[in-house]
């Protein structure tokens, strides 16, 4: 595919600051982000791989060369937001609807491609290799789109969709091929929206089939349907999973008949349920007016979650806003975005900032007077995280610092840390310090194992901290077993870096 033949001086102007009213307090604020041409500019998707590393995603509309929609990456790099071209072609329409950051040189995207003014077309996969995009060729045959992308944990990726004709779609990537892999059917009609992979044995799809939530797992040697509740008699709808390890998920979406399908008030609500390792459970979340729809969510760490979507506003004249839910380990609650302007704001997609407590939400904004959508950019503290606390494992490459996947951190106690046994170093041994939470108080004893080591400690405590000797490789991966009183077993996973 042909690039549009323009400056990147021209593309990567930093625009000035937007006047946001916002809300006294907000924990978000909007951060400028480019508009690559005068039309239509909106962003799908976003991840980070760090504070000075982050994709956002999504199509523009419309050049005189193209005559169709492009596909549109933007890149931050610790101070700002740029355009970076991808594949556009003339009469085709490119649309990047999800991103996933693994380092400044591994980077995927994909969405659809698709004849100017038709319907159909076949999935658009793109690789970030620290130069350019690099367009992989869908598997043969396969058609459709793909909605959600998550590193595989092998050097390649899984992306989710559907096959354009109501049949789920997954597909493996590597950066030379990609191939289709089976998904379960259910149902005459299903979509996968989002995906989450924490192991090459461990990663779970969301979706919908016959308009009820569709969960499925990867085992390592094929996708299986996992149960998943439906609180909805008519309508429930997954958009995005996501979570701090393989036995503490998130899945937000919709629920209910839309207002502008039934004309009864007040429409579609916000949907949200949990994985605990064993099943899948709903949680009441809040609502803030009409068509409340939860579009995307972020986890760092199992008492700090940020689920965003948009809200039609009935008191403000019945304009879009953009919406935001906080989960501090015990309820979900409104957080304050600001909205850029007084016409439609929404959020599509968040992902968080590995390194920190923070999180980015990406959408789109009218612009007053029925002029062209622009691109938004939201940046905003997980408001149940503690400052400073690092992306929990199953993200990129931070430091490792954790809380216990499904026990907030003991009052007074801080949240889990790892500190260099030896500083001023690129790479050596770790002290990794977890907080094991209420397992930990119940806890006979504790096996510790990975990383080269083998750790027996008998009795409960409230902190684990194990010196994690450094073997030559980049990680160390731990598995914590903790038997409990009664007999009950407690196994957690994480990732902890040697290279810093």
């Amino acid at each position: 595919m042909s690039s549009r033949l323009l400056t990147r001086a021209a593309l990567v102007a930093v625009i000035g600051a937007l006047g946001v009213p916002g809300t006294a307090g907000a924990a978000f604020s909007v951060v400028p982000s480019p508009n690559a041409f005068a039309g239509d500019n909106i962003l799908n998707g976003v991840s980070a791989s760090s504070a000075t590393d982050a994709w956002a995603v999504g199509s523009l509309c419309c050049s005189i060369r193209n005559s169709g929609t492009g596909a549109l990456a933007e890149h931050w790099d610790g101070s700002a937001w740029t355009v970076v071209l991808g594949p556009d072609a003339r009469f085709q329409d490119e649309t990047l609807n999800a991103v996933a950051d693994v380092s400044p040189t591994d980077a995927w995207a994909v969405g659809r491609v698709k004849q100017s003014g038709y319907n159909g077309g076949t999935p658009l996969i793109l690789h970030w290799d620290g130069s350019g995009w690099q367009t992989i060729a869908p598997p043969t045959g396969v058609t459709g789109e793909l909605r959600a992308v998550s590193r595989d944990r092998v050097g390649g990726a899984w992306a989710v969709g559907d096959d354009g004709h109501g049949h789920p779609l997954a597909v493996r990537c590597n950066a030379a091929a990609c191939a289709s892999v089976s998904v379960p059917e259910v149902g005459a009609v299903g979509h996968l929206r989002g995906i989450k992979a924490f192991a090459p044995d461990d990663a779970w799809a969301v979706g919908d089939s016959g308009n009820r939530t569709l969960v499925i797992h990867w085992d390592g040697v094929g996708w299986s349907v996992v149960p998943s509740p439906n609180p909805d008699p008519n309508i429930n709808i997954l958009h995005a999973v996501a979570g701090i390890a393989g036995d503490d998920l998130w899945a937000v979406g919709r629920m209910a008949r839309s207002y502008a399908d039934t004309g009864v008030p007040p429409g579609t609500r916000t949907l949200a349920m949990h994985w605990d390792g064993t099943s899948w459970s709903a949680v009441s979340t809040p609502n803030a007016g009409y068509q409340d729809v939860l579009s995307g969510v972020a986890a760092t760490g199992p008492a700090a979650v940020t689920a965003v979507g948009t809200f039609q506003d009935v008191d403000g004249g019945g304009v879009l806003r953009t919406l935001a839910e906080g989960w501090d380990g015990s309820s979900w609650t409104t957080v304050a975005t600001p909205n850029v302007g007084t016409a439609d704001n929404l959020l599509r997609a968040a992902a968080p900032i590995p390194g920190s407590s923070d999180v980015w939400t990406v959408g789109e904004h009218l612009t007053a007077g029925g002029g062209p959508v622009q691109t938004l950019v939201l940046r905003g503290s997980d408001p149940g995280s503690v400052a400073g606390e690092s992306q929990p494992a199953g993200e990129s490459t931070p430091p490792s610092q954790f809380t216990a996947p499904g026990d907030a951190t003991p009052p007074g106690e801080t949240a889990a840390s790892s500190e260099p046994a030896a500083q001023h170093q690129a790479c050596g041994p770790v002290r990794f310090r977890l907080a094991l939470g209420k397992a930990g108080l119940r806890a006979s004893r504790i096996r510790v194992s990975g990383g080269g080591m083998k750790r027996l400690l008998i009795g409960p405590r409230k902190h684990l901290t194990i010196d994690v000797p450094y073997t030559g490789a980049d990680h160390a991966q731990l598995t914590i077993r903790i038997r409990q009183r009664g007999g009950k077993l407690k196994t957690i996973k994480r990732v902890v870096t040697l290279c810093s």
